[in-house]
């Protein structure tokens, strides 16, 4: 099993995945993408980030 790092408005709930691209921060990219959408729908964003995880069976030999 395994999420993505995302970024989710308190408000509206609007979910944005957190993905690298090369030019900064991608946490802050995905808070300004989210701020965009947000303000488009007439509310403030609040933003948090939530780190993705990633849950496996330990390797075989290994317990």
């Amino acid at each position: 099993m395994s999420a993505e790092p995302t970024v989710t408005c308190l408000t509206c709930k609007a979910v944005q995945i957190v993905t690298p691209d090369g030019r900064g921060f991608p946490p802050r990219i995905a808070t300004r993408k989210l701020a965009k959408r947000c303000t488009a729908a007439g509310h403030a964003c609040q933003p948090v980030y939530r780190a993705g995880f990633v849950v496996a069976a330990p390797a075989r030999g290994q317990a």
